[in-house]
C-alpha cells in the first residue's frame, strides 16, 4: 500500500482519479504498467485529511480518527471492482471503524460499538431483501439503504466471531475462494457449509438478537 500527500503524486504513480478512495494496481485504466498487480494506492485527500501545520487535521468530519482512516484504507481491500461482494466490502470498513476507541487503540470484536448505528439494541427490523440476496449481491441494495450499511457490518461480525467454532475460519476460506475468481454463488456454499440458506438465517438473526438485542426479519424467497 502506497500513501501520497499530494494528488499530483499519486497521479504521477499511476493513479486513477474519479473512482472514489484510491485505486488498486492492474484493475483498470492507464497506469497498470508502473506497479505490481494489486498495489494499492490512497491520496491523503479521499481520507478525508487535510494539513495543518505539521500534522493532518479531518475534512468535516470533527470524529476522524485512526479508526476512520484504518476503514477507509481497507475499503481498498475489497475494492468494488475486485470479486468481493457489497456486504464484505462494507462490513469490513465499518467493522475496522469500530475497532478502534477514540484514543486510536484497537480492539476487534467491540460488541458495544457494532450495535450502535442505524440498527440499535431493541430494534425490530424487516428488511426488503432476502438473506441470499445480500449474501450473493443477486440484485441492487434493498430499499433502506442505510439499514444495509449495518447489517453488512453485522454480518461481518457474525461471521468473524459468531459462526461456526467462532474462529472465522469459514470466512477464511470463503474469502480465498472469492480472490481465487470463485462467483458469489459458489463461494457462498464455503459459509453454507453444509446448512440450507433458511438455516443459516435463522443461526445468524438468533444469534444477533441473542448478541445485539436486535431482531432481524429478512424478505422471503419467491
Amino acid at each position: 500500500m502506497k500513501l501520497y500527500e499530494y494528488l499530483s503524486q499519486y497521479k504521477d504513480a499511476g493513479g486513477q482519479t474519479g473512482g472514489g478512495r484510491g485505486w488498486v494496481a492492474g484493475t483498470t485504466g492507464a497506469g497498470s504498467n508502473k506497479l505490481i498487480d494489486g498495489a494499492i494506492l490512497v491520496p491523503f485527500s479521499t481520507l478525508g485529511l487535510k494539513r495543518k501545520g505539521d500534522c493532518y487535521d479531518s475534512v468535516n468530519v470533527p470524529q476522524a480518527n485512526a479508526g476512520k482512516i484504518a476503514g477507509e484504507v481497507s475499503y481498498l481491500l475489497t475494492n468494488p471492482g475486485s470479486n468481493y461482494p457489497k456486504w464484505l466490502a462494507e462490513g469490513l470498513l465499518d467493522y475496522v471503524r469500530f475497532s478502534y476507541d477514540t484514543g486510536g487503540r484497537l480492539q476487534f470484536g467491540n460488541k458495544r460499538k457494532v450495535g450502535n448505528g442505524y440498527l440499535r439494541a431493541g430494534q425490530s427490523v424487516r428488511l426488503d431483501a432476502t438473506f441470499r440476496e445480500i449474501l450473493v449481491n443477486a440484485r441492487g441494495w434493498p430499499s433502506k439503504r442505510h439499514y444495509f450499511y449495518d447489517v453488512s457490518l453485522l454480518l461481518a461480525y457474525y461471521f468473524f466471531h459468531l459462526d461456526g467454532n467462532r474462529d472465522a475460519m469459514l470466512v477464511r476460506q470463503y474469502v480465498k475462494a472469492l480472490r481465487n475468481g470463485f462467483s458469489h454463488e459458489d463461494a457462498a456454499r464455503i459459509l453454507l457449509n453444509g446448512r440450507s440458506w433458511e438455516e443459516l438465517e435463522k443461526e445468524f438473526c438468533r444469534k444477533i438478537k441473542t448478541e445485539m438485542r436486535i431482531d432481524l426479519t429478512f424478505a422471503q424467497e419467491l
